[in-house]
């Protein structure tokens, strides 16, 4: 709405990567073509990473407050052990301080 606005109608964004979050033919989601839709657009609207500004909503860096921890998307193989996904400290490694911790595909792991 904000860049739609202070474009005149020329920015906006339509919905352009929603395809990309539903099976096609052979019945894989093309997700990795959804978030390079999504990023390419979130960098037309407000801004390349590490500058997005919008009067409507405020930008959390990742680098500094991961809000959507993924384990499972980082840490591969981790078989539920959270030394392998940084949740606790090991030998020469400090542990990360994730926000919320995302149990998305750890298949009852956790």
């Amino acid at each position: 709405a904000d860049v739609r606005k202070l474009s005149g109608g020329t920015y906006g964004y339509d919905s352009q990567c929603l395809p990309y979050l539903f099976p096609i033919s052979n019945g894989l989601v093309p997700y990795r073509m959804y978030c390079d839709c999504w990023q390419a657009v979130l960098g037309d609207l407000s801004g390349p990473f590490g500058q997005r500004r919008s009067r409507i909503v405020g930008f959390v860096n990742p680098e500094r407050l991961d809000v959507n921890y993924v384990p499972s998307d980082l840490f591969n193989g981790h078989g539920g052990d959270l030394s392998s996904m940084r949740l606790l400290p090991r030998v020469g490694q400090s542990a990360l301080d994730p926000l919320v911790v995302h149990w998305a595909g750890s298949s009852g792991e956790q």
